[in-house]
């Protein structure tokens, strides 16, 4: 299995998109860090889906995107994806 630290940045979260999983800041930072388009990843409250895979999402991935698609404040963070 492989890692990669994913950085949701506070540009992320202002260009996000609430309620759109391929979007939203987590699967903006994500795409970044895998030097694609926005769209490359999928990031659902649970999971993450890459072209070749899906993949659990941490915690902090799914207490962000709870918070976030309710309108509630998000701050940047951080956290190991394993894919």
């Amino acid at each position: 299995m492989r890692t990669r630290k994913i950085n949701v940045t506070q540009i992320d979260i202002k260009r996000g998109d609430i309620e759109t999983a391929e979007s939203c800041p987590v699967a903006r930072a994500i795409a970044r860090a895998f030097h694609k388009k926005v769209g490359y990843a999928c990031v659902r409250s649970t999971a993450i889906e890459l072209p070749s895979k899906c993949v659990a999402a941490p915690n902090s991935v799914e207490n962000f995107v709870s918070n976030f698609d309710k309108g509630n404040p998000v701050n940047p963070f951080s956290f190991t994806l394993r894919y």
